[in-house]
């Protein structure tokens, strides 16, 4: 199995494993630190009624935005930005606060920078006489931080410029001529779901994801700050 495939394994596990443990849950799936604030505050409630212990850390990206996989691998480089409490116990049907700090460090001011909130969520041993049957497994999700530096232009999602497609056969360039990340959200190509990660600002994707030759129809929404969906937007290539 190749790295890739691995890891999209893995992403499946780990989502299938988190949704075991559906109660709990993260305040939002995707956040925008502001280059002007000092710290964002992340919700992490219980709605279960047995406790968890939680475990926070921001990684780095690591390209895998644009792959859709939401697993980041960390990086030797440490991210500018910490969560505190690394550690937390969230007691049931309860809710705790979540800081994340910007620590400092260069990072481009002419777009936006994107890491993981990563949290993983241990759940309490089962009552067992059998002391090899103690096994708390860890499931772990992960959400996108948004770095938005202070002078990006003040434009909502739809005011931005579009994408730009290209096809050459199967292949296709998608541009993004703007500082913000773009999510390809619900994207679907000849009526077929797709996952669409992201296509980083100032930069461009070259995927396979149209036939050889004949129909290539894609489709996708955009996504604003809060991570509601904009718009289905279309294009025929």
């Amino acid at each position: 199995m190749n790295i890739v495939n691995l890891k999209c394994a893995l992403a499946a596990l780990m989502l299938i494993s988190f949704n075991a443990y559906s109660g709990i849950v993260i305040g939002g799936t995707r956040f925008v630190f502001p280059q002007e604030s000092e710290t964002l505050v992340v919700a992490l409630r219980n709605t279960e009624k047995k406790p968890f212990l939680m475990k926070s850390k921001i990684v780095n990206d690591e390209g895998l935005s644009t792959t859709g996989i939401t697993i980041p691998v960390e990086e030797p480089q440490k991210p500018p930005f910490v969560a505190t409490p690394p550690v937390i116990i969230v007691n049931g049907e309860q809710e705790q606060q979540l800081k994340i700090i910007y620590t400092g460090g260069a990072l481009p001011v002419d777009r936006e920078s994107l890491f993981w909130l990563s949290v993983s969520a241990i759940p309490p041993s089962s009552p067992t006489t059998d002391d090899s049957a103690h096994v708390k497994i860890a499931v772990n999700q992960q959400v996108k931080l948004l770095w938005r530096p202070a002078g990006l232009p003040e434009l909502s999602e739809a005011e931005r410029k579009p994408l730009r497609w290209q096809r050459q056969g199967k292949r296709v360039t998608v541009s993004n001529d703007t500082p913000w990340y773009v999510t390809l959200s619900s994207l679907r190509v000849n009526g077929k779901n797709i996952t669409g990660g992201m296509v980083p600002p100032y930069n461009q994707r070259n995927i396979d994801w149209c036939p050889a030759s004949g129909r290539c129809e894609i489709s996708w929404q955009m996504l604003e700050d809060d991570g509601q969906p904009l718009q289905i937007m279309r294009v025929a290539l």
